[in-house]
């Protein structure tokens, strides 16, 4: 009797530790892919699924959306102070994600520039991130903190998409332009940089 009990005891712990496990696994899955998609979301690289801002309209072409992604990546550079600066990108869950009791996780993130790695300061709850079909998917960003909103708003305002390569369904326009790169603002490079992978991805389609 008591050689059964200390078996099932044993097996339940085994089973416990093994659901223990996999949460932890799961859960870290979920930091992991919002750090991947915030830097895809960087303008080196033009994100595969572009998501909508709540702060614009909900209904978006992929060009109107990248646009608005480059203005939001922009902003969050400049919000952390990293427009010039090579960073990490740190992740941070807000809660635990547990099967049938929370669906959506909400995530927070943070922009740490390498030469002050010690001042770490997050934006809560930026990205949403939801279990669907087995896989995680990061399916909506909230842009709640009330700076981040300002620069984005500031930066859509000031900032003209078109300024090097104008798109017009068929065609594509190059403006004529002279480059001083001795005098090209941390915000113009990452311009040109986006404006160019926005033609090669046109072109590739």
């Amino acid at each position: 009797m008591i050689k059964n009990t200390v078996t099932a005891l044993f097996v339940m712990t085994l089973l416990l530790g093994l659901l223990a496990a996999s949460l932890l696994g799961e859960n870290h899955k979920i930091e992991t892919l919002v750090n991947g998609y915030t830097n895809q979301l960087t303008v080196d690289n033009l994100p595969e699924a572009c998501l909508p801002m709540q702060i614009t309209a909900t209904s978006h072409t992929r060009e109107q959306c990248l646009n608005n992604n480059f203005i939001l990546n922009v902003s969050l550079l400049e919000y952390f102070g990293v427009l010039e600066s090579d960073f990490t990108v740190h992740v941070r869950r807000e809660h635990f994600w547990i099967p049938f009791v929370v669906d959506t996780v909400n995530v927070s993130i943070a922009l740490v520039s390498d030469n002050n790695a010690d001042d770490v300061v997050f934006i809560k709850n930026l990205f949403q991130v939801n279990r669907m079909g087995g896989h995680w998917q990061v399916i909506s960003m909230n842009i709640n903190d009330e700076r981040l909103k300002a620069l984005v708003v500031f930066n859509q305002q000031n900032l003209d998409i078109e300024k090097y390569i104008k798109f017009n369904e068929d065609n594509v326009e190059l403006k004529t332009q002279t480059l001083n790169l001795t005098r090209l603002t941390a915000k113009e490079r990452y311009l040109i940089k986006f404006s160019t992978n926005k033609l090669l991805e046109y072109i590739a389609n």
